[in-house]
């Protein structure tokens, strides 16, 4: 019987890889590692694939809004990670029962929206998003100037993130 030179297989239980096949994983491993291709940003800072990066010191992030609404912005960086740390999000609830969940990254800005409900200091928010899993909705509780987000498992498990919004003066 033939055998593969790139794997060895013995049915016993044993496999054996050639330096070949090592070799090339090595390669690809070092590859993906690296990060790809970067070139600096304005900042000086990697950016991927020449994206430019938010200009230093603007004063809002998120585009303004321009319909009445209240704006609550995160209280913690929620999600900011090592890769991204200007990562920021915040909630504008629109008074006709609309609202948008903004994101501001290193690559612009971009919202999710849908539509809210109070009662009792209890906002429900129903995205207009979904995925396979099912429907993206959340729960939020008003006191004072703040409101904690609680997102169901099929928004967790879409990787949003529990937390506090402080509401704008």
């Amino acid at each position: 019987m033939p055998r593969n030179k790139a794997i060895d297989v013995n049915f016993g239980g044993e496999m054996r890889f050639s330096a070949l096949l090592i070799g090339a994983i090595g390669v690809f491993g070092a590859t993906a590692c690296s990060g790809g291709d970067r070139i600096a940003g304005p900042s000086g800072s990697p950016q991927p694939y020449g994206l430019p990066a938010t200009p230093p010191n603007s004063p809002s992030p998120f585009p303004a809004v321009t319909r009445p609404g209240s704006v609550y912005n995160e209280k913690s960086r929620l999600y900011a990670a090592p890769t991204d740390p200007s990562a920021v999000s915040r909630y504008v609830l629109y008074d006709d029962g609309t609202f948008e969940l903004q994101f501001q990254n290193r690559f612009g800005s971009f919202a999710f929206g849908g539509h809210y409900q109070t009662s009792n200091g209890t906002v429900t928010l129903a995205f207009e998003g979904a995925n396979i899993v099912g429907l993206w909705e959340a729960t939020a509780s008003l006191q004072n100037d703040e409101m904690s987000v609680m997102y169901n498992e099929v928004m967790v498990g879409a990787d949003f993130v529990n937390g506090v919004y402080a509401r704008e003066q």
